[in-house]
């Protein structure tokens, strides 16, 4: 991730303060990320690195 970001050529954004209340891939391959009040990243790749509660985001996760 380190080198991701710094990279003159890479185009990787890391988003830390941001709580997502729900994802959804869009029809053209991108997926629309709901930050809640904090507003929407669209993206064309999602990296998901949480902790155990995500049943929410990912519920086939919630028996984990």
């Amino acid at each position: 991730m380190r080198r991701a970001l710094e990279s003159k050529v890479s185009d990787v954004k890391f988003f830390s303060w941001a709580p997502v209340s729900g994802f959804t891939e869009q029809p053209d391959g991108t997926v629309r990320v709901d930050c809640g009040a904090r507003g929407v990243l669209i993206a064309r790749n999602l990296i998901i690195a949480t902790c155990a509660y995500t049943h929410h985001l990912l519920p086939e996760l919630e028996d984990m």
